[in-house]
């Protein structure tokens, strides 16, 4: 098995909108300007690599 992951790095940025009870789209905007990788970026990056296919990856991530 492998796994598909999404992880938040808090920043200081990401902190405040966090504390400022920010729309969660606002937040998912500056953790992807900062870097963040989404479930299915990551999960299309393991399909190019071999690992899974990008129908599972469509399967994990469709609702998500």
């Amino acid at each position: 098995r492998t796994a598909i992951t999404e992880l938040l790095p808090m920043s200081e940025a990401i902190a405040r909108l966090v504390l400022a009870r920010a729309e969660a789209r606002a937040i998912a905007e500056v953790a992807e300007a900062e870097g963040m990788r989404g479930m299915f970026a990551d999960g299309m990056l393991k399909a190019l690599a071999g690992v899974t296919t990008p129908d599972e990856v469509l399967r994990v991530t469709r609702d998500a």
